[in-house]
């Protein structure tokens, strides 16, 4: 699974925190939802490669803002459905047909989370053939070259392996008790992100359906089309307008960074892009996003390994 980030890699990792312990206070705060619900059941750069070095690439790696992006994405999921134990009755606990619970615990899972995160780690750095009409005087770029990623893989990395990456990078103190499993799913152009959140009156699960696409200038969009609270659709175009206003009363003001906030909602909503999608590499080069496709069961990146 490629990080993307849009700052160098002395970024500081703050802003995992901030979202990640806002979570605790939206989950509680419910409400959002009530009057909602009701109206819409009514009808409503030189030609020579640097060398790559492997070492300590995921930790220079974890300095990206990808993984951050994912947690603070998967706390506007819950966010928008803070009011879950009002609609418990309603939503009966149902599980969406794609989601497989994962269990953490067991070795296989934990081998699995390794694995794909070596996998990665080896890829990026790996040696590249170079562009074959790279000009003189031109930046050094490589060949296009593409990786496939299928959910199992990345939902044991993200489940087994993600939360104490974050804790070991110190971007948050211990992950919230209220997200109990974050999984995705590929399929027909769409990345389904789901979590897995605890509420007064049991779990449920909550999707976004996202539809990526990298555009001609590069910049990458992930506008949600919708939004699912177990089984029951939502709209994203009727939900995200009216919740990004309240989301946003919701952050703690001693957490700061509203900002961050409004750009997750400008994705979900379409409205914003990540411009720059590369992962810098601790040798000197970077890894860029140049497409991304869902389909049968896989996401497929294709990249290019250029130098900075």
């Amino acid at each position: 699974m490629l990080a993307v980030a849009t700052s160098s890699p002395s970024a500081k990792p703050a802003r995992s925190k901030f979202c990640v312990l806002t979570t605790a206070r939206a989950i509680r705060s419910g409400g959002f939802f009530v009057g909602r619900l009701k109206q819409y059941h009514a009808g409503v750069t030189s030609n020579e490669e640097p060398k790559p070095r492997a070492g300590r690439t995921l930790r220079r790696l974890a300095r990206v803002r990808g993984a951050r992006w994912i947690v603070a994405a998967g706390v506007v999921v819950v966010l928008l459905a803070s009011g879950l134990g009002v609609f418990a009755t309603i939503l009966a606990g149902s599980a969406p047909a794609w989601w497989r619970s994962v269990n953490t615990a067991a070795s296989a899972t934990q081998e699995l989370g390794v694995a794909f995160e070596n996998a990665v780690s080896n890829q990026l750095t790996r040696v590249r053939p170079v562009d074959a009409n790279l000009q003189p005087g031109e930046r050094w770029r490589s060949e296009p070259w593409g990786i496939a990623i299928e959910p199992k893989e990345v939902n044991a990395w993200l489940n087994a392996r993600m939360p104490a990456w974050l804790e070991s990078r110190g971007d948050l103190e211990q992950w919230p008790a209220e997200l109990e499993q974050l999984q995705v799913d590929f399929d027909q152009g769409l990345i389904r992100v789901g979590l897995q959140v605890a509420s007064p009156k049991g779990s449920q699960i909550v999707t976004a359906h996202l539809r990526p696409r990298v555009d001609e200038q590069g910049a990458v969009w992930l506008p949600a089309e919708r939004l699912d609270i177990g089984r029951l659709p939502l709209p994203a175009s009727w939900v995200l307008p009216s919740a990004e206003g309240w989301a946003s009363d919701a952050v703690p003001t001693e957490f700061g960074e509203r900002a961050d906030l409004s750009t997750i909602f400008g994705l979900l909503r379409g409205i914003a892009s990540r411009a720059e999608p590369v992962v810098p590499l601790p040798d000197g080069r970077q890894v860029r996003l140049l497409d991304v496709r869902a389909r049968d069961g896989r996401l497929e990146l294709t990249c290019r390994t250029e130098a900075r």
